[in-house]
């Protein structure tokens, strides 16, 4: 056969002819007979649509679940670490605003705010004398600053002489066991000196008595709950629960076994070397006295630090309200911002619930909030963002008077939303719903007969896969979700 293929090429040829008129004439019947008469054929695609227009209409209530909870509710929580001295209230009390729970050891802060006093009276005091000197009226400048260096001298004596004032066993002064008595106070007197506890027992409250002898002598009963004056010169003692009732202890004035006495030493040496130093006779200037009034505004700010400091040491109550739990002991140590307890508010209750994020321009603040028929309130607050949560907006409604509900329980409550029609509401779409024609965004809408025009809109910020749309979209209902593959005119069905 391939010979005569070889031999006779137009035998071939021919056959392919053959095949192809046979194909034309297939076609032709195909065809229309009547090339005169055209028939348009319209495919719809299939798309998914979003609703514009509000879910609502005019009047309809709109239900929701709400809990009843306090107006208030917080952690009762200390502003600073320190150990229990003293519980004001339990649980279960009701308080006011400002009432003391409970305080914490606050002898050093004490002290600072004594300090910050006295170290004020003596800048007014030095104001004072630069002052009448200005005016020349009174004494002169190096007299007020003589009498200054002679308070300094003092004050530095007096703080060396009150540094950590603490009483050690008398058989080894030089270490402190557990039962030691609490020194507090303020020593008034420039004596240096020890005084001498003997503890020893009786018929007292607590069985037991104490002898002081050394810088003062005397006796006085022993106390757990409140200090008792160690003789005359300003000192107090107050004994542990587990005092011993035959131990003698030794309070040494100044406490030279404290870290800080060499510090305060030097500071003492340090004054008398200035008291001893000669002084320059000045006359005061306008600048002297500015910067004097600038230091005893500078002290008093340090007088009020000092006494913020001090009331952090007061735990108080900060509202009107029942201690629904407070666990606090005395003689434990709590740390600071660590909840030891909860306060809610005396009988003010509201009720809170949550609203999907498109459903905050449906509500607002003051709207009318029903139970059955009947008014209970209206809407306080609407959070401006989701909770962590739900994702949802959280809701407050502020409950009229005489209103009886329970805290805890859950009651259903309904509001009319606010209809908005022909106005320009800010919209979120998915990314997918713009088509960029040029450098401009446009929005497939969706018209009656089902097909597409695309219009141009203004667009603000990008929420993820969501944009927000500021204006276009206020006069039309429905928008194509995905206008990818879609072009103007297209028939669409939904």
């Amino acid at each position: 056969m391939k010979k005569k293929f070889k031999k006779n090429p137009f035998i071939g040829i021919g056959i392919i002819v053959l095949i192809l008129i046979a194909l034309v004439v297939m076609v032709r019947n195909i065809l229309p007979k009547n090339n005169t008469e055209e028939q348009e054929v319209s495919i719809a695609k299939v798309a998914e649509i979003i609703e514009l227009r509000s879910p609502y209409e005019e009047g309809q209530k709109i239900q929701f679940e709400a809990n009843v909870k306090a107006e208030n509710e917080t952690a009762i929580t200390a502003e600073s670490s320190g150990k229990v001295t003293s519980i004001n209230k339990s649980e279960g009390d009701s308080v006011r605003k400002g009432d003391k729970l409970f305080g914490l050891n606050s002898r050093d802060q004490q002290i600072s705010y004594q300090q910050a006093l006295v170290q004020l009276d003596n800048q007014k005091l030095i104001l004072q004398n630069l002052e009448k000197e200005f005016n020349k009226d009174g004494s002169s400048v190096q007299e007020a600053l003589s009498e200054q260096q002679q308070l300094n001298v003092k004050n530095a004596y007096q703080n060396l002489l009150n540094n950590d004032l603490r009483a050690y066993p008398q058989d080894n002064p030089e270490e402190q066991r557990g039962g030691a008595p609490v020194v507090t106070g303020t020593y008034r007197n420039i004596q240096e000196g020890s005084y001498f506890i003997e503890v020893y027992a009786s018929g007292s409250e607590t069985g037991a008595s104490f002898r002081y002898t050394g810088l003062e002598s005397g006796t006085a009963t022993v106390s757990t709950t409140f200090p008792v004056a160690l003789g005359n010169r300003g000192l107090s003692l107050t004994f542990p629960e587990n005092f011993n009732k035959r131990e003698t202890w030794v309070i040494s004035i100044p406490n030279e076994n404290s870290s800080s006495y060499v510090q305060l030493l030097n500071a003492y040496e340090s004054a008398k070397k200035g008291k001893d130093t000669s002084l320059k006779q000045s006359q005061v200037t306008q600048e002297q006295l500015d910067q004097q009034r600038n230091a005893v505004r500078q002290q008093q700010l340090s007088v009020s630090q000092a006494s913020a400091q001090l009331e952090k040491t007061i735990v108080r109550a900060p509202f009107d309200g029942n201690l629904i739990s407070f666990d606090v002991t005395e003689g434990s140590v709590v740390s600071a911002f660590s909840p030891v307890g909860t306060i809610k508010s005396l009988g003010e209750l509201e009720l809170e619930f949550s609203i999907s994020n498109r459903d905050t321009i449906y509500f607002k603040e003051n709207d009318v909030v029903y139970r059955g028929d009947k008014v209970i309130g209206k809407i306080e607050y609407i959070a401006q963002s989701l909770d962590a949560n739900t994702f949802k907006n959280i809701v407050r409604v502020s409950l009229n008077k005489n209103i009886k509900v329970t805290e805890g329980e859950t009651i259903s409550i309904s509001l009319v939303p606010n209809i908005l029609e022909n106005s320009s509401v800010e919209t979120n779409i998915p990314l997918t719903a713009i088509k960029i024609i040029g450098n401009d965004p446009y929005v497939g809408i969706v018209n009656e007969d089902n097909s597409i025009t695309i219009v141009p809109v203004e667009t603000g910020l990008l929420f993820g896969s969501q944009i927000e749309i500021i204006s276009g979209l206020e006069d039309y209902q429905i928008i194509v979700k995905d206008i990818r593959g879609y072009s103007e005119g297209d028939i669409i069905n939904y």
